[in-house]
């Protein structure tokens, strides 16, 4: 009877050990899920990271091409300001001319 005892607790241990290797098993695989979820995470922010910086590239870009423009357009604006200026030097020469007449 004593070794049916301790064949049952022999068992009884194997069942554990067995459920615990199953048990295991089990975590090692939510750990390798966990594990390629995390890879996946990490490609998704390099992706995002990589289009964030690309679109911070084509915003200075655009900001370079539109201060470009702004200078053109205060180059113009000086070149304006100089064209009436003489405009205006003609007309007074032209009125003090007529003055004399």
């Amino acid at each position: 009877m004593d070794d049916m005892n301790d064949n049952e607790a022999k068992k009884a241990i194997m069942d554990m050990l067995l459920e615990m290797q199953g048990t295991v098993k089990g975590i090692g695989a939510d750990v390798k899920d966990i594990h390629t979820d995390v890879k996946d995470i990490h490609a998704d922010i390099k992706e995002t990271r990589a289009s964030f910086k690309e679109h911070t590239e084509n915003m200075k870009a655009r900001y370079a091409k539109i201060h470009a423009i702004l200078d053109r357009i205060q180059e113009n604006n000086e070149a304006i300001d100089n064209s009436i200026d003489s405009i205006d030097n003609s007309l007074d020469s032209i009125g003090n001319k007529l003055k004399e007449i």
